[in-house]
């Protein structure tokens, strides 16, 4: 993640450019995959709202696991319990997407996803179980190292669940100070399980100048 001297996350008011940061950042740790939320996943998702491709009625579905046909090695993966996002291919640049939801999907939604080649796990009925998520993305897809991109909410989640083995933190020179702005991990206190997390220190250095990139054994 990047984050203010505060700790806020969403870079639209910055005055550098906070996501190249992100994304050149990001492409220097090695892993199978990235995982984030489904409004974190919304800019990359159709711009169709209906999808681009579904397929016949006349196909019977059931609610099960789905792994689409594709030759991408790393994965994009989103979190979107209710299936919300559309989209017209099965691919985010070099990855392949997966959906993760819940049983509450419709029928016809997993119909358009299929047509567009994207797969899509199960992992509980009307709420996301992250620990069942993680294990059918292992057994299914060959994922052993994933990055959480966000959102705070996101997150949160993972943390909350204690499934984050290390925090990687690059801290831009920018204070924000816009109250109710999204930071790293956002947890609404009715879901909250345990107190504040404790963090090791595992490095730190200067970076790009300006910034401080920070790393954390979480737990």
């Amino acid at each position: 993640m990047i984050t203010t001297v505060d700790g806020k996350t969403l870079d639209r008011r910055w005055p550098i450019d906070g996501h190249e940061t992100f994304e050149s950042s990001a492409a220097l740790i090695k892993a199978d995959g990235w995982i984030v939320g489904r409004k974190t996943m919304q800019g990359y998702a159709s711009k169709n709202p209906q999808g681009k491709h579904t397929l016949p009625l006349s196909q019977k579905l059931m609610k099960t696991d789905f792994v689409a046909e594709h030759d991408q090695k790393t994965y994009a993966i989103v979190i979107d319990p209710s299936g919300k996002l559309q989209w017209d291919v099965g691919h985010v640049d070099t990855e392949h997407v997966i959906e993760v939801l819940t049983e509450k999907v419709s029928l016809t939604y997993l119909r358009q996803l299929r047509a567009s080649q994207v797969s899509y796990i199960f992992a509980g009925k009307s709420k996301i179980n992250l620990s069942i998520a993680l294990k059918k993305l292992n057994k299914l897809f060959g994922i052993k190292r994933l990055m959480v991109q966000g959102g705070g909410t996101t997150n949160g989640f993972f943390l909350n669940a204690g499934l984050l083995d290390e925090l990687s933190l690059i801290i831009a020179p920018v204070a924000d100070g816009e109250v109710g702005t999204q930071s790293v991990f956002d947890i609404l206190p009715k879901i909250k399980k345990q107190a504040a997390v404790p963090l090791k220190l595992k490095s730190a250095r200067r970076y790009k100048k300006s910034y401080m990139w920070l790393k954390f054994h979480v737990g």
